[in-house]
């Protein structure tokens, strides 16, 4: 889902989930370790992330970040809790892709 949203938001087909063919150069590569991801159906869905941004073909860092992030689930459903999960992940997606994009201006 990650890297579905990543894809989209910075409108590329070049985003592949390791591991990936080597023989092809990487421009950027991230490295996400999710500390936390836990939550109750109506009740707060929290997570906690470190991820690197890495450059120059995964040699170079050239960021690295703590995400924390929450939303309430809608209500006492499991649908609502999942869909609070989507949505935690879609928002670390943005932080990710808005990094990218400030480093290719």
């Amino acid at each position: 889902m990650l890297a579905e949203n990543i894809s989209v938001l910075l409108s590329t087909n070049h985003v592949i989930v390791y591991p990936w063919n080597r023989t092809a150069p990487v421009d950027y590569q991230v490295v996400i370790d999710v500390i936390r991801f836990d939550g109750a159906m109506g009740d707060d869905v929290s997570m906690r992330a470190r991820w690197t941004l890495l450059g120059d073909d995964g040699k170079k860092v050239l960021l690295r970040k703590n995400s924390s992030l929450s939303i309430r689930a809608d209500d006492r459903t499991y649908e609502a809790l999942v869909s609070a999960q989507s949505r935690i992940l879609a928002d670390l997606s943005s932080e990710i892709s808005e990094e990218i994009k400030a480093l290719q201006e």
